[in-house]
């Protein structure tokens, strides 16, 4: 990997974090009509056809993002340092150095991660507001889909990413 392609997936690093931590922020998107919901059932819950099946009261959207930003907090605090969660012990010998672009690969895959999160966390609350206003009955379906789709990718590629790095040989071997 060149110092130009290292840069590279470093500003894509930076860009995927600036995207998670606007979808964090539109997860508070619902508390800004706090004084419109007063007694209004909220949805906590939607089915697999993305009906509501579980409803609460206010403090839902409140409870939502509290653990939103705590979900937030846990994945920067893993991207800055990958072995809090153990994400490069898949080396099949563990005396073998981890290679540098396998660490990057890992940071990376936190970073999508927390970016998926925090998508499903800002639609959940948004989605959510949307029902409990009457302006929509249901989540739309392609939402899950999108949603699975990106976690299955992120991992798959990082995954892949991290194999590489850790199998290349190194000019000093």
């Amino acid at each position: 990997m060149t110092m130009k392609d290292f840069l590279m997936m470093k500003n894509i690093r930076k860009a995927v974090n600036v995207l998670s931590t606007v979808a964090l922020l539109t997860s508070f998107f619902p508390l800004f009509f706090w004084n419109r919901l007063e007694g209004v059932p909220i949805p906590v819950h939607f089915g697999a056809g993305g009906i509501p099946d579980r409803w609460g009261n206010m403090t839902s959207f409140l409870i939502l993002c509290v653990i939103a930003v705590l979900a937030y907090a846990f994945f920067m605090v893993c991207q800055r340092s990958p072995g809090i969660m153990n994400l490069l012990e898949m080396s099949p010998s563990r005396n073998r150095p981890v290679r540098p672009g396998a660490i990057e690969a890992a940071k990376d895959l936190v970073s999508y991660l927390c970016l998926v999160c925090m998508l499903f966390f800002s639609c959940s609350g948004n989605i959510g507001l949307a029902v409990a206003l009457g302006k929509a009955r249901s989540m739309p379906a392609w939402i899950y889909w999108a949603l699975a789709a990106a976690l299955v990718l992120s991992i798959t590629v990082s995954a892949v990413r991290i194999v590489l790095a850790n199998s290349r040989k190194s000019g000093a071997e």
